[in-house]
């Protein structure tokens, strides 16, 4: 099985899509003048990476975010990644357009080609990947096809056959660490929290005393 994280794709996709493009006068892109090369980018990095890995891993699967709702995640910290819509509404792309687009592309995804598309209200890509992964590696190789390294969890008594690729910087996952351990990988990544998600570290939570820091 083959997992691939949609939302990282898209951006990706949107962000090179954009290199090129002139700004209006109000300091935004028309949408109209870069979105059709953004869902070509889009349909070729899915069919590429499908025929790349298909003879290990199998079938196409996209996991996609729905914030329906409102993300589980914020009923436990309302604070996680609420930078996150101020920085979209300072940028120069018009997510709004953007996304009523790749929704009609997703829904011909669906329609039309063999991949799998899974969407769960109030769940990110992160949860079914990680949801996936854990039932089904007993019966297959898979893939998670996504630069979050906090997927890495997924590899966890996973008999080897979880794997994770990251197209942004072109590399495998693994933990890393000084013990290239999972155990102690996933203690650090407790510990120091992700800025990204807004996750704290331990440490900006508590107060602790100067020889415990230490």
């Amino acid at each position: 099985m083959i997992i691939i994280d949609f939302s990282s794709t898209m951006h990706r996709m949107v962000a090179v899509s954009t290199k090129d493009i002139e700004l209006q006068e109000d300091g935004t892109y028309i949408t109209e003048d870069y979105i059709y090369f953004a869902e070509y980018l889009i349909l070729q990095e899915l069919y590429n990476t499908y025929q790349e890995h298909k003879n290990k891993f199998g079938n196409l699967v996209l996991a996609l975010d729905n914030a329906s709702g409102g993300y589980w995640r914020k009923d436990v910290y309302p604070r996680y990644k609420s930078k996150r819509k101020d920085v979209k509404e300072i940028s120069p792309i018009k997510w709004d357009e953007v996304y009523t687009h790749i929704n009609k592309l997703i829904k011909a995804i669906t329609e039309h080609l063999p991949w799998k598309v899974i969407s769960i209200k109030r769940a990110e890509a992160d949860d079914i990947m990680l949801a996936l992964s854990r039932h089904y590696n007993s019966q297959e190789k898979i893939l998670i096809h996504s630069p979050d390294k906090d997927m890495i969890q997924a590899q966890k008594d996973a008999n080897g056959n979880v794997f994770q690729y990251s197209a942004l910087t072109k590399k495998w996952l693994v933990p890393e660490n000084k013990h290239d351990d999972m155990e102690d990988w996933l203690l650090e990544h407790v510990c120091l929290g992700d800025s990204a998600d807004e996750v704290p570290r331990i440490v900006d939570e508590t107060v602790f005393s100067d020889n415990f820091l230490k």
